[in-house]
């Protein structure tokens, strides 16, 4: 099923990168902000399992490890709240989108957008259809954004909260600080790498003014 799945991929283009540049999704007018999760704009977003989304939607565990300390660093970030805006489609589709931080550098981020085909909540998923079917694309503005089999870390980022981790329990009372205790030493570890990168590249901008 998943070799399947990579091979219908394979050759396809990433639409949603196609729609955000025809209708000019990059502008954030055209996003409404989400102020509270629990309302009804995300509630038919499809629910999903860990092993769904290796299986089904990353084709891989490499994504979801790097998630957690992505998303920590998101919610530290905005005072322990998911900051997410959606657009509704026409067609009725919709498109979440946010911003998530680099792991390489502290101050760059890169915008994140997913667009899925809303589950109706009264109806059971036809049997013949998986949960993961209903998330039809996702695009980053990462070098690796584009891609159709598998995500970067950051679109697994935000598909993970949506689809599994927003439903836990725990997590939703105090996200930041769950997430933060799973991976400390990730985090840290970011910061350093951004703020040597960015003094190695002071230190060479400065040596080029005295040369």
């Amino acid at each position: 099923m998943v070799a399947q799945k990579m091979l219908e991929r394979k050759d396809t283009p990433n639409q949603l990168f196609e729609l955000v540049e025809k209708q000019g999704l990059h502008k954030r007018s055209l996003f409404k902000p989400i102020k509270d999760l629990n309302q009804n704009e995300l509630s038919d977003f499809p629910k999903l399992t860990k092993k769904v989304l290796e299986e089904e939607i990353n084709f891989g565990t490499f994504q979801l490890k790097h998630s957690l300390s992505y998303l920590a660093e998101h919610f530290n970030q905005h005072n322990g709240n998911a900051e997410l805006s959606i657009n509704i489609q026409d067609s009725g589709e919709k498109i979440v989108t946010c911003k998530i931080h680099s792991r390489h550098y502290s101050t760059k981020e890169y915008r994140v957008y997913v667009i899925y085909q809303p589950i109706d909540l009264n109806k059971p998923i036809s049997s013949k259809k998986s949960a993961s079917d209903y998330i039809l694309g996702w695009y980053c503005e990462c070098k690796n954004g584009n891609r159709t089999i598998g995500s970067c870390c950051h679109a697994s980022a935000l598909i993970y909260y949506l689809s599994v981790l927003r439903h836990d329990p725990i997590l939703p009372q105090q996200p930041a600080h769950s997430l933060l205790s799973i991976f400390p030493n990730n985090l840290n570890l970011y910061k350093i790498k951004g703020n040597k990168n960015k003094s190695q590249e002071t230190k060479k901008n400065t040596h080029k003014k005295i040369s």
